[in-house]
């Protein structure tokens, strides 16, 4: 069973039962866990029916003030529900805190950044309003460096124990002081850390290209880039190669989205081959032979023994994808 589906069964389960908890769900930068949110509520609206629920993204926000306003006004009466009528808590609440903070909403329409939130009443009100809502907390690591993890993560523990909320918190397995905190603290925050590793369904759900899907599912499987947006911008170019002809066949469509997908992973993630985009355009086509030469004519023989495993290192992955690749001359590379 798919790892979406897994983490879909268990957090049905939890939203069902009405019960208070606190939920993480990681997984690296890129794979979608954002989408795979919305799309399962999407899914499972009779799940959210009845509930309130704020979705906050924590991009710029720089206090635990700000996070908590932010919560506030974007609750919902029904979260199965993005409409009008699902949304006058929020309404009434931006309009009672203009009045009590002395804000008013910023030019980005944005109440968190329009208000002065430092009156304690404001506060009083908001955490009194939040019990029994499911919040999602998204975009972890977007938030200012002035406001730390550990006061997020005493935001979560004071929610799910003291409000009776039910809380998610969306962040992925960046490497950093955040990270570090995190992994020292999940254990008692969270009920659950819920990792979201298998993306090839939700880039499924996004790729159109049914015919060539087979195509982007090996390179999935063989080379392990899980980057959902990766696989966008792939897509992109190649539509954009493809449209200027119409009669091309569909082993020639298949050759050409190969290449795209290797190319573009050269470009965008070069630790990956061990190489960058200059070696890898001379040592994968036929046009480079007198730089080749060159290289194996000079420098030390350590120096050819390093650019040896380089290129041996970046022909053994790409082989598991595709075992004679060669660069096209079409191919062009644009550094741009």
């Amino acid at each position: 069973m798919a790892n979406v589906e897994n983490l879909e069964k268990k957090l049905v389960k939890l939203i069902e039962t009405d019960n208070p908890f606190a939920v993480a769900l990681t997984g690296e930068w890129g794979i979608g866990k954002t989408y795979f949110w919305n799309n399962f509520r999407d899914k499972n609206r009779e799940s959210f029916s009845g509930k309130k629920y704020a979705y906050v993204s924590l991009f710029g926000l720089d206090s635990l003030e700000s996070l908590k306003l932010a919560i506030a006004t974007e609750v919902q009466t029904d979260a199965a529900y993005d409409s009008p009528l699902s949304v006058d808590i929020s309404k009434h609440f931006k309009k009672l805190f203009g009045f009590v903070g002395g804000g008013n909403i910023g030019a980005s329409g944005d109440m968190r950044f329009g208000i002065n939130i430092g009156n304690k009443l404001v506060t009083n009100i908001i955490m009194s309003h939040l019990k029994d809502t499911l919040v999602c907390l998204d975009d972890i690591e977007r938030k200012s460096d002035s406001l730390p993890m550990s006061e997020i993560l005493g935001l979560v523990n004071y929610l799910r124990n003291e409000r009776k909320c039910q809380v998610l918190m969306i962040m992925h397995d960046e490497e950093s002081e955040d990270k570090d905190y995190f992994d020292k603290y999940k254990e008692k925050v969270f009920d659950e850390v819920l990792i979201l590793d298998d993306s090839l369904s939700i880039i499924k759900d996004k790729i159109s290209d049914i015919e060539t899907f087979p195509i982007y599912e090996k390179f999935y499987q063989t080379i392990g880039v899980r980057n959902l947006r990766f696989y966008q911008r792939v897509q992109k170019t190649y539509h954009e190669i493809i449209k200027h002809s119409s009669s091309l066949s569909k082993l020639s469509k298949e050759e050409i989205l190969r290449q795209v997908l290797i190319i573009k992973a050269v470009y965008d993630m070069p630790d990956l081959f061990g190489i960058d985009m200059k070696l890898f355009q001379t040592y994968f086509s036929d046009r480079h032979l007198d730089e080749r030469i060159e290289a194996r004519r000079f420098g030390s023989e350590e120096e050819k023994a390093r650019l040896n495993d380089k290129i041996d290192k970046a022909k053994r992955i790409i082989e598991k994808f595709h075992k004679k690749f060669r660069l096209e001359s079409w191919a062009i590379v644009n550094p741009l």
